[in-house]
């Protein structure tokens, strides 16, 4: 447990300013691990806490929970499973799927799910580092996805925004180590031939390939990112 106090400067010498209070996971408990944080009680709560004639160090954790701005649980590789904010009033959960793929940066390692509190979902995967390469936001039907892709040096030379991303793949080329394919909506009559590899029907309309640049006609006009051919580079210094 720990208690921490911002001061300020009064005139005279240092007054308090605000106090927050920090709960942490004792060995062998469940739902984390040593010194893990557990609770996070924040300037707001922590007054109310005094005010209702509670001491925020001396109370258990069913009361702690009931003001705490934060709660967090984990999994056996300290991963956070569970947000609890605002005394309980919006709850998180967070799944992890780690892939057998060889390690590059345009190779996904983690992909991450976050459920949110309304049933949405924030579908995120990363690189062996930890660079993001799709984004998802899905809400009922509705969904938006974002994509960017590396060069052999980790350094972002593209990024898709869910304006021109239509889908992924995130099984692409498995058996060499998968990139996320993308599915881009391309207006080839608007920037001239798709790029090597792609399908393109009659008349345009949905392009795949491999592929994580885009260009998107929006009103009559061309949408243009910096487009790359992803690598195939192995290396993820």
């Amino acid at each position: 447990m720990r208690r921490a106090t911002t001061q300020v400067p009064d005139g005279a010498g240092w007054a308090d300013a605000t106090v927050r209070y920090y709960r942490y996971y004792q060995p062998e408990a469940e739902h984390g691990f040593p010194h893990g944080l557990k609770y996070v009680v924040g300037r707001e709560p922590y007054a109310r806490m005094l005010q209702d004639g509670l001491e925020p160090l001396e109370e258990p954790d069913a009361v702690v929970a009931q003001y705490a701005d934060q709660y967090l649980e984990y999994d056996g590789q300290q991963r956070v499973t569970r947000e609890v904010r605002d005394g309980g009033g919006r709850s998180y959960t967070f799944e992890y799927t780690a892939s057998a793929h060889s390690e590059a940066y345009d190779h996904w390692k983690i992909k991450t799910v976050e459920t949110r509190p309304d049933g949405s979902e924030h579908i995120v995967y990363t690189n062996c580092i930890g660079q993001i390469l799709i984004k998802k936001l899905r809400a009922g039907s509705q969904r938006w996805i974002e994509s960017r892709a590396y060069d052999t040096d980790g350094r972002q030379i593209e990024r898709a925004r869910p304006s021109a991303v239509v889908d992924y793949d995130d099984g692409y080329d498995a058996a060499t180590g998968a990139r996320v394919q993308t599915i881009q909506d391309v207006d080839t009559s608007q920037v001239g031939n798709a790029p090597a590899g792609w399908t393109t029907p009659a008349g345009g309309g949905l392009q795949t390939g491999n592929w994580s640049g885009f260009l998107q006609a929006t009103s009559g006009s061309t949408e243009l990112d910096q487009t790359h051919k992803t690598r195939d580079s192995n290396d993820c210094r």
